[in-house]
């Protein structure tokens, strides 16, 4: 199986050696993966960083591959986010002090409306988190009849920044 986060650029080295005895994560062939390139993004300032890489399995020249891409990203990156997984986590954890979103907000670089979209996603997201972190621990008592802050108790708790989250699960957050 091809994971969806790598923890550095030195696992990313490690992982090509065995690229080609990897199965595709479309078509589950063997043999068709090969590099294809980078992700590319915006970083503060706007400059232009690598987030990640793209995998190919190749259909050229009579390959048996399928032709579809699969992107590898760094854990400190979210899938198609500008916002970083530490931003994210700063996010959250004033979210779970007790700050309202326009407080929680100011220590990111971006926009409030960005963190209203951040938000939305997250509250749209919930069912799907729970669902996810329920089969690996109960979720925490908590004296607050609130769904989102009983999500967010549970996910802080179980991994303490969106990184590892990245990691166990190989899944975007958002």
């Amino acid at each position: 199986m091809i994971p969806s986060y790598l923890p550095n650029l030195s696992s990313f080295a490690s992982f090509c050696l065995t690229l080609k005895q990897r199965a595709c994560p479309h078509c589950h062939g063997v043999g068709d993966l090969i590099r294809h390139g980078f992700l590319l993004g915006y970083g503060p300032g706007s400059e232009r960083i690598q987030r990640g890489w793209r995998i190919f399995c190749s259909n050229r020249q009579k390959r048996r591959g399928c032709g579809l891409t699969h992107a590898l990203l760094l854990v400190e990156y979210l899938y198609r986010h500008s916002v970083t997984a530490s931003t994210l986590t700063t996010f959250l954890k004033n979210l779970q002090t007790g700050l309202s979103l326009g407080a929680s907000w100011p220590v990111c670089p971006q926009t409030l409306e960005c963190g209203r979209r951040i938000w939305r996603g997250l509250r749209h997201a919930q069912v799907r988190l729970r669902s996810l972190l329920c089969p690996l621990a109960s979720p925490p008592s908590v004296a607050d009849a609130d769904p989102w802050k009983q999500t967010l108790d549970h996910l802080l708790g179980l991994f303490p920044s969106v990184g590892d989250f990245h990691l166990r699960m190989q899944i975007s957050l958002l």
